[in-house]
């Protein structure tokens, strides 16, 4: 289980990476939530616009410490840490945060329920020139 999650979750990243809209309109749950590292709530609807904006772009992003940890049979939590940088909106931002994901497995799918970042460095998301906009 820990192998197929790892690889699910490994998908999900990607996805954020490389912009690929229909991986995480399939991986977020229908009841998908983000909750940032300045606090702000953002359901399903709201990434996959974010995702799909033509503004979005992650120039570059790391994922390390990478920990699973299975709940059950059809419930997990990952923990890492993400670096990386990009734009939205013509904002430009630089992330360090700690990410904890709920993953739950449904029709025998695991899809990511929950994400939480909590910032590491200075509040987590520094400007690094603004336009206008956020992410």
């Amino acid at each position: 289980m820990t192998e197929e999650l790892k690889r699910q979750n490994d998908t999900w990243n990607k996805a954020w990476l490389t912009k690929d809209v229909s991986a995480v309109e399939r991986i977020a749950a229908k009841d998908y939530m983000y909750i940032g590292p300045q606090g702000q709530v953002l359901r399903r609807a709201d990434i996959l616009k974010i995702v799909g904006s033509r503004s979005y772009h992650l120039a570059r992003g790391k994922w390390t410490g990478v920990s699973i940890s299975v709940l059950g049979s059809d419930a997990a939590l990952v923990v890492d840490r993400f670096t990386g940088e990009g734009e939205y909106r013509r904002w430009r931002f630089i992330e360090d945060h700690r990410r904890t994901a709920v993953w739950v497995r449904r029709a025998g799918r695991w899809q990511v329920r929950l994400e939480h970042c909590s910032a590491i460095t200075g509040g987590g998301r520094k400007e690094a020139s603004q336009a206008g906009g956020r992410k």
